[in-house]
This record gives structure tokens, C-alpha cells and sequence, in this order.
């Protein structure tokens, strides 16, 4: 088991921007619970739509409509720019992002993913592959069809802030070591467990035009960066200017409940109507919890009215 701290800590209550451990002592949560607990512990709306819905519905599957659920898949995509209009709820952002490597593999025809060194995409067996950590990688057969290319850090990368110079080595990659066609693309727009590493300037423009250009899809790891946690934006992505053909998120979404996403395109969504797909617990979760995520939604468009009027 893997501990934060030399001395493990013992959490038994929280209140906003506050722990406390099993003494009593109070501490300032700046990590919120491995960036997910975006708007407080126990926030006291969050905790009414919990009570609320957990008193009319605890469990539910895919095979049956829900309310809930549909209402935030719509609250969730108005958010969304251009066609991405489909949501699949999922458990995860490691069942996330597995779902958008199925979702571009079964769309493109193609097998082929590139992803970036120093990146980090969750801990399935499918999603370590595509981690460009080895700290996160077991040593069992992993990576399938995965192509890493180099890290565009602004920071401690060959060029700089240079975002076109990086894309050079995804055109390299695809030319080398794929079969020129490829299933799609998939990077963080700022790297989290990878040290908090914004992507080059210009990365993601050149890097989407040029998978594009071979056939694949892109795709945003907002797991990290989603629901305004880059503070300038509502998705990380909106940062460099680029739409993706599909987005996964995860720990914000909740504020701190098992629940993950996927939205894309209805085009690229009917790729998976070719056989069955459906999920036992995930409306369990979602509607248990999608009235919470409506208000933790409201609670982050609040708060960026409020910073937008400050200004």
C-alpha cells in the first residue's frame, strides 16, 4: 500500500477546506483527496442531494431509463463545446480512458495509440500501458498498440515552450512505427502525478491536425484538469484552443464518489452499437449521485461568475 506521508495519517472527518484526524487535529486539505473533492468535504448542498436521493433511489443498471441520469448527461454536455453530445458513465478514470482507447479503436478500424512519456492515464491493465511512467507499471505484459512520444515540457524539454517543434516527433512516431494509420491520441493537458507539467504551447493545434490527418481520433485526459480546475477554464483542453473527439473525466465529476465519464460524437458513439455494451453499477452510482453532480455543477458555474465579476 502506497502512504503519502512517513507517518500515515488517520482521517475521520471533514468540513470544507478542512480534515481532521482521529485526535481531533485539524488540517488544511490542499491535495483535496487526490485532486477530486473540488468544492469542500461535506459541502452542505452536496450533502442534502445525497440524502435526497439516497431516501428515493439507491440502485438502478443501464437497462433501465433514469431521470437523473439523463438530466445531467444533459447538464454535462451543454458544457461540452462542438459535437460532443454522447455520455457514457462509468465507474473510473481508469474505466474511462479504457473506454475511449474502445471507443477509438472500434471507430478508426485502427490499433495503433500514441500517448506521451511522463504521462499518467490511470492503473487497469489496459490504462498502465499507456502510462509513460515506469513507477506505475507492473512488470507484467502491458502497452499493446501504445507509441509514446517525447513530452513536450516547456519546462525541461529540448524546445522549450516550443509546441510545434515537439509534434515533429508524432509525425516521426507515426511514420516509424506504426502503419501510417493510427487509432487515435491521448495526453493530459497538464500532467498531474507527472509533476504538474503544462503541455507546450501550440502542442495539442498541431499534434490533433496531424493525427487527424492519419486517420485517428483525439482524445483529453481531463481527469485531473476537468470542472475549472485550471482556474482559467471550465475543461483544460479550452487552455490550447482545440476541440477533442473525446473527453474523459473522473474524480472532480463526483467530489469524491466513484463516478467517471466519457463524451464524444454521436458518430464515433455508434461504433460500440455494434454489439452490447451496458454496466451493473454505474446508474447505481449515477443515480445515486447525478442530483449531487448537478449541484456540484452549479456550486463551480457559481463560483466562476463570481470570480468572472471580480474581476
Amino acid at each position: 500500500m502506497f502512504w503519502h506521508f512517513r507517518e500515515p495519517v488517520m482521517i475521520t472527518e471533514g468540513k470544507m477546506q478542512y480534515l481532521f484526524d482521529e485526535k481531533g487535529r485539524r488540517y488544511l486539505d490542499a491535495f483535496a483527496g487526490i485532486v477530486t473533492v473540488s468544492v469542500g468535504h461535506c459541502h452542505p448542498e452536496v450533502v442534502a442531494a445525497i440524502n435526497r436521493q439516497n431516501s428515493l433511489l439507491q440502485h438502478t443498471t443501464t437497462i433501465y431509463l433514469n431521470n437523473e441520469v439523463a438530466e445531467y448527461a444533459k447538464e454535462l454536455v451543454d458544457k461540452m463545446p462542438g459535437n460532443l453530445k454522447v455520455v457514457y458513465f462509468v465507474n473510473s478514470g481508469s474505466e474511462a480512458n479504457d473506454m475511449a482507447l474502445l471507443l477509438a479503436r472500434a471507430y478508426t478500424g485502427s490499433y495503433d495509440i500514441i500517448a506521451l512519456r511522463n504521462g499518467y492515464h490511470g492503473m487497469s491493465a489496459e490504462t498502465m500501458g499507456l502510462c509513460g511512467q515506469h513507477t506505475w507499471k507492473q512488470p507484467v505484459p502491458q502497452g499493446f498498440g501504445i507509441r509514446h512520444a517525447m513530452n513536450p515540457d516547456p519546462y525541461r524539454g529540448p524546445f522549450g515552450n516550443d509546441g510545434k517543434r515537439y509534434a515533429e516527433d508524432v509525425a516521426d512516431l507515426i511514420a516509424g512505427a506504426t502503419s501510417g494509420q493510427v487509432a487515435g491520441f491521448i495526453a493530459e493537458t497538464i500532467q498531474g502525478v507527472g509533476g504538474t507539467v503544462p503541455l507546450a504551447s501550440g502542442y495539442l493545434p498541431a499534434v490533433y491536425e496531424l493525427v487527424r490527418a492519419h486517420g485517428g481520433v483525439c482524445i483529453a485526459d481531463e481527469v485531473q484538469t476537468g470542472f475549472g480546475r485550471t482556474g482559467s477554464a471550465f475543461w483544460g483542453f479550452q487552455n490550447q484552443g482545440v476541440v477533442p473527439d473525446i473527453v474523459t473525466m473522473a474524480k472532480g465529476i463526483g467530489n469524491g464518489l466513484p463516478l467517471a465519464a466519457v463524451v464524444t460524437t454521436p458518430e464515433i458513439a455508434a461504433a460500440l452499437a455494434k454489439r452490447i455494451h451496458f454496466n451493473t453499477l454505474v446508474v447505481s452510482l449515477t443515480g445515486y449521485s447525478a442530483c449531487i453532480i448537478c449541484t456540484v455543477i452549479h456550486i463551480y458555474i457559481s463560483i466562476f461568475a463570481w470570480q468572472a465579476a471580480s474581476k
